[in-house]
């Protein structure tokens, strides 16, 4: 059966391929409706093509280090505090030049200070408790125009879009390079699959390991896999629960079997925790959003885990379980936790960090992240866990093999999609 499916999909894969030498179009199969378009939208799958618009200063390297983009020079002042100066020649997709005004507007839009000084830009966040790293990787910069979406300096420029799809065209047609990318919003992963085999797209994102199954050895299609910068975790509530409870837990939950409820894309690769048993007392509710399908197979997995502790597991929308995250009013909670580059979990974990959702407060590895020793803050979150990190998140992209050399982004799902090169 399986071999007679495979031979229709190539069949209809094969059916339409435009002719050799033509403008390579990439239209992209994504699960859900996309966001209006433009540098702020932190939602949906229209985040995965603001990079190829908008630029920040930074991105971020293999290795989790900042990589100059816009910064020509830079320097560190402080533990939240940058200078930088901006590459001359930059310029936005209509040709007009990038300016210092440009510059200021757009980082003070992302909750960043910026003051002029002896030829550089002198940064830091607008409130002191807030680390500056996630605020420059999220400050896009751009320029606004009347009734479209603002201008970028990137590689691509916006031509349209609304909820269903969003088209970009490359500004500087080159050789081997992809000049049109359109990105497709379809009503459920199914549908976006589905597409694929129609050759309505040739490209796919957010497909599970059932439907790669079904592209692995079609000569047509590639698939490309890569680490995400995001990591499956159950964050524990500590105004809720103490110290002693809280070790316990993560010795209970940091195994295979909790990380195997997620699916093949949530691999356990650590080691459990010392084994302290779980302290006797009432039953614990595990919290997690309805949107998320994997994420709550995982919540019913850490409930049962639990055993006599297990509680209620209680399934919200997006909405409600956010509102309820930051009230605090939740035992434990199933959601996914940024933590590439390492500084990120800072913005989660110290005192005052801006994502702290789970009211952990512990003044020793506050000092040991402003002094910037990561490897010392990672060992005192194992002697207090705030949280327990069952395994990084793999994501996927499937895409026409006429593509020799697509690769994810460390950070940006597709930020190095202007490097990949087309067959002639």
């Amino acid at each position: 059966m399986r071999r007679l499916l495979l031979a229709w999909v190539l069949a209809l894969v094969a059916c339409s391929r435009p002719p050799a030498g033509q403008p390579f179009e990439l239209r992209i199969a994504a699960p859900g409706a996309l966001d209006p378009f433009g540098p702020d939208v932190r939602s949906s799958y229209t985040t995965a093509v603001t990079d190829l618009v908008y630029e920040a200063p930074f991105r971020v390297g293999p290795d989790g280090n900042f990589v100059p983009t816009l910064a020509e020079r830079w320097e560190r002042l402080g533990r939240s505090r940058f200078r930088l100066t901006i590459r001359s020649g930059v310029r936005f997709s209509d040709g007009s030049p990038l300016t210092t005004a440009d510059v200021v507007r757009s980082l003070g839009s992302s909750g960043l200070r910026v003051r002029e000084h002896g030829g550089w830009l002198e940064i830091e966040p607008s409130s002191a408790d807030e680390p500056i790293e996630p605020l420059l990787l999220y400050a896009l910069i751009s320029r606004p125009t009347a009734g479209a979406p603002a201008l970028g300096t990137g590689p691509y420029a916006f031509v349209e879009g609304d909820a269903r799809h969003i088209v970009l065209r490359r500004v500087e047609p080159g050789p081997r390079r992809i000049a049109q990318v359109e990105i497709v919003g379809y009503p459920s992963l199914r549908d976006a699959f589905a597409r694929l085999l129609r050759n309505d797209v040739n490209a796919a994102l957010g497909l599970d390991e059932r439907q790669l199954e079904l592209l692995e050895g079609m000569p047509q299609i590639k698939v490309v896999r890569s680490q995400a910068p995001h990591a499956v975790a159950v964050f524990m509530n500590a105004a809720r629960l103490d110290r002693a409870t809280r070790r316990g837990l993560a010795a209970a939950l940091a195994v295979p079997e909790v990380a195997s409820a997620y699916g093949a894309g949530c691999r356990y690769e650590g080691r459990a925790p010392a084994q302290e048993a779980l302290p006797p007392g009432r039953e614990l509710g595990v919290n997690v959003s309805v949107a998320a399908g994997d994420f709550a197979r995982l919540a019913l997995a850490v409930r049962r885990a639990l055993g006599g502790r297990g509680g209620k597991l209680i399934v919200e929308d997006v909405g409600q379980f956010q509102e309820r995250r930051s009230r605090l009013d939740y035992d434990l909670a199933v959601a996914p936790l940024l933590v590439w580059p390492p500084v990120f979990l800072a913005s989660y974990l110290q005192t005052r960090g801006p994502w702290n959702w789970s009211g952990y407060s512990n003044p020793a590895f506050d000092r040991l992240v402003e002094g910037g020793d990561i490897a010392g803050a990672q060992a005192e979150l194992e002697r207090d866990p705030p949280a327990v990190m069952i395994c990084r998140r793999q994501r996927y992209l499937a895409v026409d093999a006429r593509i020799h050399n697509p690769t994810m982004g460390a950070w940006g799902i597709l930020e190095t999609l202007p490097d990949w090169e087309v067959s002639p």
